[in-house]
């Protein structure tokens, strides 16, 4: 676009909403979801809701371009603030025929208003809230949005989980749920936790053993060709 036509009314006002919809990714992601779509079409999809719009892309997946060793081609992308989602009948069908209603009725909440502040507190703080809850309420709250999803399955809320329920780790149960994730150490019987603890002591006590006889060997070779010298 020239200069020229960026003076026309219509075209400012264009670049205007181009440009503020491009803010909508900078909001807090509250609904991330990938789906390849229903046949004819096969594309992938995926469909980014934040506090601030949607983000609809598509990527077109054809025979040509894999047979020429090719990726998928660019991108679709669109961007809707809310109150054109809600006037858009064709991007609502769109998004109910390739990930289903129940996502559909998501958005459509999300769209009116409905978002639910828990999402906007610090991470830290939902972490700590959800340490408190029990299992079954904590599958629970990872179903509600992307946000929750990701703290339901931290390393932060599972090692808090794990201290509630069964005090605080030793250093051993620390460098093990460090290593294999804490949610994966918190289910474990505490048989299968010994092994493991007994598995990462012997890696370390073998790769101190190594590292003695390479210094070792080191000296043995340096020793000798100081005598021959």
């Amino acid at each position: 676009m020239s200069a020229k036509d960026y003076n026309i009314p219509g075209n400012k006002l264009a670049l205007d909403s181009i440009a503020k919809k491009k803010n909508i990714l900078s909001g807090k992601k509250l609904v991330d979801v990938a789906k390849q779509a229903p046949a004819p079409s096969k594309d992938w999809c995926q469909l980014i809701v934040t506090e601030r719009g949607l983000v609809c892309r598509r990527w077109k997946i054809s025979i040509r371009g894999i047979s020429h060793g090719g990726g998928p081609s660019p991108t679709e992308v669109a961007l809707y603030f809310f109150d054109e989602f809600q006037m858009d009948d064709s991007i609502q069908r769109e998004i109910e025929q390739v990930y289903g209603t129940e996502t559909l009725e998501q958005v459509i909440r999300v769209a009116c208003g409905h978002i639910d502040r828990l999402c906007s507190l610090p991470e830290k703080t939902v972490t700590k809230i959800a340490s408190y809850l029990d299992l079954q309420s904590i599958v629970k709250f990872g179903q509600v949005n992307h946000f929750l999803r990701q703290i339901s399955n931290s390393n932060m809320l599972w090692k808090d989980i794990y201290s509630h329920h069964c005090g605080p780790p030793s250093e051993d149960v620390k460098m093990v749920g460090d290593e294999l994730g804490w949610k994966k150490v918190f289910f474990m019987d505490k048989l299968q936790l010994q092994k493991e603890i007994s598995r990462r002591r012997k890696n370390v006590q073998d790769s101190a053993s190594d590292t003695s006889s390479s210094s070792a060997t080191l000296s043995s070779s340096t020793l000798a060709f100081i005598t021959q010298s």
